[in-house]
């Protein structure tokens, strides 16, 4: 077996992505299990697959990091502005480039409603290290906002882990979501947040808006949508020991202590 093989990620077309090689491990892993399993059970004599190497695992081509705290306020007040400032710049014209577009009141009144979720979205998920799919199926009754230690209920079946968990909340970012359903009023569905199915380009917009610089040789790779997670520890362990990481990890199970505010979360 060649160790730098390539798998397909569908057996029916060779041309979709290859498996990574970690996840090639996985499998063979879990196979060998099997293998074992039925030499033990006398189901087969030998296990066939004894000598099946790994595949040869390397640096993972896109390195994923954290924001650092002025990135942070940078994107949140990006995301909160960027949907707005779009509709109201004139694309043509004499004009072009400036605030000038006539826009309905209450398209500025909607556009400035998803701009505040989509900050709040970011926000959360930096304070609790979710991913985006646990976010986007996170239920409106998994928050308990009113408890004395405000928290979320992740689901097992929604978590990547596939353990239930739950996390606590900062009261600051409890009362933000109370806020926030508040607002949406009788249009509240069954979920928290509307994550957008392009989340990752409308991510990558933000953080062009908000001037996050591009990666360039030898440097620091540019932030990405996966990357939130490594911007929650990170939070948890900058300059703020107040601030237990445990409140930031997914595997975290008990409410916390909550300290002061931080203020490089909050958008001016």
């Amino acid at each position: 077996m060649d160790r730098t093989a390539s798998m397909p990620r569908d057996p029916q077309d060779p041309k979709s992505l290859p498996l990574a090689a970690r996840t090639v491990n996985v499998h063979r892993a879990a196979i060998l299990a099997l293998c074992n399993w039925c030499v033990t059970e006398r189901r087969l004599t030998t296990n066939p697959l004894a000598g099946l190497p790994k595949a040869e695992e390397v640096e993972p081509a896109r390195k994923r990091r954290a924001l650092t705290e002025e990135e942070i306020v940078r994107l949140l007040a990006a995301a909160k502005e960027r949907l707005l400032t779009e509709a109201l710049t004139v694309r043509r014209g004499k004009n072009r480039g400036k605030p000038l577009a006539n826009v309905r009141q209450e398209v500025k009144d909607h556009l400035r409603r998803l701009g505040r979720e989509r900050a709040l979205l970011y926000r959360f998920m930096i304070m609790t290290g979710l991913r985006k799919g646990e976010v986007a199926t996170l239920p409106v009754s998994g928050l308990d906002l009113d408890a004395e230690h405000p928290c979320v209920h992740i689901e097992g079946r929604h978590a990547k882990s596939g353990r239930s968990a739950v996390l606590p909340l900062r009261r600051d970012l409890a009362e933000a979501l109370r806020r926030h359903l508040g607002d949406l009023g009788d249009d509240a569905g069954e979920f928290v947040f509307d994550v957008p199915s392009n989340f990752t380009r409308v991510f990558d917009a933000d953080l062009a808006a908000a001037a996050c610089p591009e990666p360039v040789e030898g440097a620091s790779p540019r932030p990405t949508a996966r990357g939130g997670r490594w911007t929650s520890t990170a939070c948890a362990t900058r300059s703020r020991p107040s601030w237990p990481a445990a409140a930031c990890r997914p595997e975290a199970h008990a409410p916390q202590r909550y300290p002061p505010d931080d203020e490089h979360l909050h958008p001016p």
